[in-house]
Order: C-alpha cells, then structure tokens, then sequence
C-alpha cells in the first residue's frame, strides 16, 4: 500500500467549502478509481490554516494509471466551484512498511 500526502494552505473560514467541494468533486472521482482504498482529511493543530489529504492506495503503479487529463478535468471543476486556488505547500509520496 502506498499513500499521497498532500498538504494545503486554505484560510480557516474556507475550509468548511474547501472539504464539501473536495469530498463531491476529488474524492468521488479518485474513487472510482482501480487501486483507491481511502482519503482522510487532517488538520494541523498548530496550524489551523492548514489541511493535510491523505490518499491510500493499493499501489504505486494503480495511483500512476489514473489519467492525468481526468485529474487536471476534476482539478479545474474544483477549482471553478470555488473560485480560486489554494496553495499547494507540499507534496509526498509513501509506502507503508508492512
């Protein structure tokens, strides 16, 4: 199992959007996806203007094979909704030792 570690600045008073909007919008279409276990949503206590999304996959080669025009398609429908982009701080990849 692998896991995407994605870590976003979004304002306090956002948030509530920015999680209804990622769950209807992001979470349903990695869903769908071969390979997609699970996303947990995490906040930083210390930091409240951050969000952590943390997305479980059965493998690196499953997370590869989702089309990458279908997550720019479903990146720009997010974004459309809200109508703006929230910064994206980091960026990890990993495998869960066994």
């Amino acid at each position: 199992m692998v896991v995407e570690w994605l870590k976003f600045h979004v304002p306090q008073r956002l948030q509530t959007r920015f999680l209804e909007a990622d769950e209807r919008i992001r979470t349903s279409v990695l869903a769908a996806q071969p390979g997609f276990i699970r996303k947990q949503v995490w906040q930083e206590l210390e930091f409240p203007n951050v969000i952590i999304l943390v997305i479980h996959w059965a493998s690196r080669t499953q997370w590869e094979e989702v089309p990458r025009m279908l997550l720019r398609a479903t990146e720009a429908k997010f974004r459309a909704e809200l109508g703006q982009e929230f910064t994206l701080l980091e960026s990890k990849f990993f495998e869960v030792a066994e």
